[in-house]
């Protein structure tokens, strides 16, 4: 009997230490997911604290783009000088009639290519033309000696040399035109002016 009884207790044992094993396994395991749901939550938080900009210090940059609005930090040339790759001089100018009737001034630039492609004036250069703060659009012009409409866009080769006139409608026969060129596209304030009395 007794040794029945001891045959049975040591045929039991085993299992219940494979109860114990499983209760602990399923601890284990609850831990775990308790340990993921508290990640999980954590994580979630962090991306919207990240998603929220401080406005003293912005998390986020914006790329600006290069100013062309003519501004006071220019460096004048005075009548000429080099411009990128092209020597520019502001020559001359005459008073005209645009078509409509009206006072023009057409304005004579002396370019040369010192640079080894091709290049031409309205590719390259930028010009205007002001009476006092006012800008001045541009004249139409049509078979006024000393000037040829199409020498902006001219080519000139290496080393040539080559006379463009542009024209602009006038607001007034009293009031001095500054002429100003400066190179399209770059980062140099370089500009060339010149100052004309149309008196």
């Amino acid at each position: 009997m007794n040794d029945n009884n001891n045959r049975g207790s040591a045929y039991h044992t085993p299992q219940e230490e494979g109860g114990s094993w499983w209760k602990i396994l399923l601890a284990i395991l609850a831990v775990l997911a308790v340990l993921g749901v508290i990640i999980a939550f954590a994580m979630n938080n962090k991306k919207k604290d990240d998603a929220v900009t401080d406005p003293i210090t912005p998390t986020t940059t914006q790329a600006t783009m290069p100013t062309v609005v003519p501004s006071g930090d220019t460096d004048e040339l005075d009548t000429k000088g080099t411009l990128g790759a092209l020597n520019v001089e502001i020559k001359s100018s005459k008073i005209v009639k645009d078509e409509a009737g009206k006072d023009a001034i057409i304005i004579t630039y002396e370019i040369e290519n010192s640079g080894n492609a091709v290049m031409n004036f309205l590719t390259f250069l930028s010009d205007s033309a002001y009476q006092g703060t006012l800008k001045l659009s541009d004249a139409v012009l049509k078979d006024i000696e000393g000037f040829n409409g199409s020498s902006v866009s001219e080519d000139l080769e290496p080393n040539a040399k080559r006379e463009v006139t542009r024209a602009f409608v006038l607001a007034d026969l009293e009031t001095p035109v500054k002429a100003i060129v400066k190179q399209l596209v770059t980062t140099d304030n370089s500009v060339i002016t010149r100052t004309f009395d149309v008196k």
